[in-house]
């Protein structure tokens, strides 16, 4: 004699409509209105000039000059700073997008056209982010306002109007479609499972060659199958998705080192980040600092900066403001943790803008830069639609 028992399940989110199955109706009328939001918010940055990094990267790049078999040897070959430059980053498929404005449009130094172009992949991720909020929350209109307020979110803006934060744009989209193009590999079988996969790993290799920082499409992944196990049990799924990212990444970590092996040392500027020169442990405590600076950004972007180097944001003493922000930050890790159990969805949400702001964060090593508007593109991501 059985007994049925009412343990209540948890399962994994399924969307109203498959990820690539949005066109039509109502989510076409959703597109078009984040078209238009997006656009009436960041159209007035069109005119925005050459400034800051912009000069050395786009102005004083010989390689962008012209479309020939030797400049994109030359791309190739070389980190994304070269000649001006090493700062230990190589970004080929970035730099072939500025040859792309320079040469093949023929923006030259007229600003306009790189902005378009940063314009409409931004306008791409809007899309790809409401898909993916579609699939996750499994309703129309939170799904409509996750995508709305990221798209004209002010920390945004140095991402999409500063024509060269176009590697974050370029990393998002990687990471995003990726992830989509990862879930629907496991709702296929045969030939079409393979198509799914061969499209992630082109993806991941476009974004992994336009930011270093697109390595945490496996850990994204990873994420969204080990919290919902029991429910999927993806095995063989998540296997399949790890060898289809990690292939990409891995031909980027080689090429990466035998260009970083044959160029100058980089320079890792103090004043560009003191971290460099701190000890340990006043290195993490700045860094748990910066993230609780990250997350009052998000909440409240009412002051924001195109530059934090030294001496915006002093390396942390032991102050009271110090540890105020590590209890912030702490805090803020038992809600997120509380939330496995209230709402699965919100803890992924949360749980991605960890892991993708995690590289950027100068909490596992010192990287070039401080802190920087641009590291929350991705990341605000989860914690807005958290918060949706």
């Amino acid at each position: 004699m059985s007994r049925k028992t009412n343990k209540k399940r948890v399962a994994a989110p399924a969307a109203e409509l498959r990820p690539f199955q949005l066109a039509g109706g109502r989510s076409a009328l959703a597109a078009a209105a984040l078209a238009l939001l997006t656009f009436l918010a960041f159209s007035n940055s069109f005119s925005a000039g050459f400034v800051l990094d912009n000069t050395g990267l786009l102005l004083r790049d010989p390689r962008i000059r012209e479309v020939t078999s030797e400049n994109i040897r030359l791309i190739l070959q070389h980190t994304y700073w070269w000649p001006t430059g090493e700062a230990g980053l190589y970004r080929p498929f970035t730099t072939l997008s500025y040859l792309f404005n320079y040469a093949v449009l023929g923006n030259a130094q007229n600003p306009a056209g790189y902005h378009w172009i940063n314009f409409l992949l931004h306008i791409g991720n809007v899309f790809l982010v409401y898909a993916l909020a579609r699939r996750l929350l499994c309703a129309f209109w939170p799904a409509f306002f996750a995508a709305a307020l990221w798209a004209v979110h002010p920390v945004l803006t140095e991402s999409v109007t500063n024509m060269i934060g176009r590697s974050d744009l370029l990393s998002a989209m990687a990471v995003l479609s990726g992830f989509l193009i990862y879930l629907e590999s496991t709702e296929s079988a045969g030939w079409r499972r393979l198509a799914w996969l061969a499209g992630l790993m082109a993806v991941t290799a476009v974004g992994v060659f336009s930011k270093e920082s697109s390595v945490v499409i496996v850990g994204v992944i990873a994420l969204y199958e080990l919290i919902w196990w029991k429910e999927r049990k993806p095995g063989r799924s998540l296997l399949l998705g790890c060898v289809a990212t990690l292939l990409p990444i891995a031909a980027m970590m080689y090429q990466r080192s035998a260009v970083l092996a044959a160029s100058k040392p980089a320079e890792f500027p103090f004043t560009d980040n003191p971290i460099v020169g701190a000890d340990f442990w006043t290195g993490r405590l700045t860094a748990i600092e910066l993230i609780a600076r990250y997350l009052w950004l998000t909440l409240w972007p009412a002051r924001l900066s195109c530059d934090y180097s030294y001496a915006q944001i002093p390396l942390a003493h032991g102050a009271l403001k110090d540890w105020l922000a590590c209890i912030a930050v702490l805090a803020a890790v038992i809600l997120v943790a509380a939330l496995y159990k209230w709402n699965r969805t919100a803890f992924f949400l949360a749980c991605f803008a960890a892991v993708t702001i995690l590289p950027m964060s100068n909490l596992l090593f010192p990287i070039g830069t401080l802190m920087a508007e641009r590291f929350l593109y991705m990341p605000a991501i989860g914690l807005l639609a958290c918060l949706v």
